[in-house]
């Protein structure tokens, strides 16, 4: 079965400070993505991995990093400015379609 989970709930942090979201994933992943939902706001999509290479959102949000474990089958997130609080969402797409 392919499950992708938050490792953390929540995540508080002050101005500046560097914040490292993750998920973790099971099974034959071919694709990661990251959202995120700004109060009041329709989700936005920020970055996915495809084959190992990165793709920003047609308007890249600053600070913002992903990085793809596949020896822990994880993703990461880094973000680091206040105006990243939100409600952030990690995605999997598995199979070729």
């Amino acid at each position: 079965e392919d499950i992708i989970f938050p490792n953390n709930d929540t995540v508080i942090a002050k101005a500046d400070d560097k914040v490292m979201l993750s998920c973790s994933y099971t099974g034959t992943v071919y694709d990661l993505y990251w959202y995120r939902q700004i109060p009041g706001s329709a989700p936005q999509f920020l970055i996915m991995e495809f084959s190992g290479l990165l793709t920003h959102a047609t308007h890249q949000v600053p600070g913002i990093t992903m990085f793809n474990r596949k020896d822990t089958k994880r993703t990461e997130l880094e973000t680091a400015a206040l105006s990243d609080s939100a409600l952030y969402y990690c995605a999997l797409r598995v199979g070729a379609q």
